[in-house]
């Protein structure tokens, strides 16, 4: 037993634990999509498979296939275009705030 059961009881700590846990879900699938959002709005595009290929998922990950790697990083004869990387940092102090609003 954990010191919330002890002091709040141990159907009101496993109260709080999930709500918790639903607001953590919550805010990390909502940075995720906007996450995915910024990427599909600012990736290079010559077919549009890329970002085609975004996709933010409900446990708050997101998945990017193509040319991403060429693209995010550049290659000996193309430069780097990121925006994967520009895309987590933009979202991280929203996802702060929404952790401490959760």
């Amino acid at each position: 037993m954990n010191l919330a059961e002890v002091i709040l009881g141990a159907d009101f700590s496993k109260e709080i634990l999930d709500d918790i846990e639903r607001g953590v879900q919550r805010a990390a699938q909502g940075s995720a999509e906007a996450v995915a959002d910024d990427v599909r709005a600012n990736v290079k595009r010559r077919t549009g498979a890329t970002a085609a290929s975004v996709e933010a998922h409900e446990d708050g990950s997101v998945s990017v296939g193509g040319a991403i790697g060429f693209l995010e990083f550049g290659t000996v004869k193309m430069p780097a275009s990121p925006t994967v990387v520009p895309a987590f940092e933009k979202e991280r102090d929203r996802f702060e705030r929404k952790l401490k609003g959760a």
